[in-house]
């Protein structure tokens, strides 16, 4: 259907859908409409191209993150930021936590994380096997990013724990649950930013937030609250569910799985292209600041649009065999991380800690078997691309 020039398509990114739905969507989509009407959640408009996605996401005047980068919105009990804000904002959270995650700084902490994954792989082998998400992959980025954080190995793992019942919470229908667990990770996190306050450090990502001045420019309670719920979060969902994909990759591919055993440089590049091929976080959202004719089309202030993070990747115009998965490909400018001014801060730590578990992985249990090798990842709630869960046997 068309309206006017505009080819109005019945695409409702929210929907559950498989791997063969998802992608055939995006292939549509990018031949016959790249920039396409949805009347799903009110009307939004649906970007699927590499290109026009990261037109969008460097272009701050005309598209904005600052009304929400999802849609529908997230109900957030803290602010979502930098996530969902704008300059000069994002430049003053942004600058708060670069030094701590630049690639210089993250090869420092590459034996910690190693020791975290070690520790993840001990249990998940002593049992013989497990879930592959929850018993593994779950267990590593909340436990890193808590030592980026400066936590002990006490708080990490109260860190761990809550943080997950966050988000094992949010997938209930438990209300009472959803807003105990909020409750008390809000408690703790207050806690140590309450602690940093009192005993401050030169080297840990609280304290660092928590004496943040440019020019006058300081962070209040609830943006420090803020800028640490939302490190927490973003360092964990894309990493654990990446690490996820990978060994659904790898388990289902023995001759991918020995090419990367016989030739362990492929490690360094192997990380993106499963990002590239299976973007966790799927899809992001910006909102339409002013009038605008974006790729032919007359957007309005108020709309909403969706970048499709997931087909960019696949992109045929900016991937040569954009489906096939090569360990070795290079120049990889994927979208998995996002793209422009809100490109994922944390993605030097989340790429060491995919490619450490892989090769940990195939070191200490080379010849895994999925459970189920016909399991597929489904896109729910409109955001994530993932496995909910993931058996495997050692």
């Amino acid at each position: 259907m068309t309206h006017g020039s505009v080819k109005v398509v019945e695409f409702d990114h929210a929907a559950t859908m498989d791997r063969d739905e998802l992608f055939a969507w995006g292939e549509r989509l990018r031949e016959e409409a790249p920039i396409a009407w949805s009347e799903a959640h009110g009307g939004v408009w649906v970007i699927s191209r590499h290109q026009d996605i990261c037109a969008i996401a460097r272009d701050t005047e005309h598209f904005l993150s600052g009304h929400g980068v999802t849609v529908p919105p997230l109900k957030s009990p803290v602010p979502v930021i930098p996530a969902e804000s704008d300059p000069p904002n994002h430049t003053h959270y942004r600058a708060a936590l670069a030094s701590f995650l630049t690639p210089k700084e993250v090869r420092k902490k590459e034996a910690k994380i190693r020791e975290i994954i070690v520790e993840a792989l001990d249990t998940l082998i002593a049992k013989g096997g497990g879930d592959a998400v929850a018993d593994f992959a779950a267990k590593i980025p909340a436990r890193a990013m808590a030592y980026v954080f400066g936590f002990e190995d006490e708080d990490a793992y109260r860190f761990d724990h809550d943080f997950t019942e966050v988000v094992n919470a949010a997938t209930s229908n438990d209300v009472e649950r959803q807003t105990r667990a909020v409750e008390n990770f809000v408690t703790f996190l207050n806690e140590k930013l309450d602690q940093r306050r009192g005993d401050p450090t030169d080297h840990d990502l609280v304290s660092a937030i928590l004496a943040y001045d440019n020019k006058g420019k300081t962070f209040d309670d609830n943006e420090a609250l803020g800028l640490v719920w939302s490190a927490a979060g973003g360092a964990v969902d894309t990493t654990k569910h990446a690490i996820g994909h990978a060994l659904y990759r790898l388990g289902n591919d023995k001759e991918l799985r020995q090419r990367i055993i016989d030739d362990p440089s492929l490690l360094m590049t192997l990380p993106d292209e499963i990002l590239r091929m299976d973007s966790p976080a799927f899809v992001g959202a910006r909102y339409v600041a002013k009038d605008v004719e974006f790729g032919g089309v007359q957007m309005k202030e108020g709309q909403r649009l969706l970048m499709m993070w997931g087909w960019g990747s696949r992109d045929g115009e900016e991937f040569e065999d954009a489906d096939t998965l090569d360990p070795a490909r290079k120049y990889n400018r994927h979208l998995a991380f996002g793209h422009g001014y809100h490109q994922c801060i944390g993605m030097h730590l989340a790429k060491m800690e995919i490619r450490i578990a892989i090769e940990e992985v195939l070191g200490r249990m080379p010849d895994y078997e999925l459970v189920d090798p016909a399991m597929q990842p489904r896109i729910r709630g409109g955001l994530m691309w993932s496995f909910d869960k993931l058996p495997i046997r050692v």
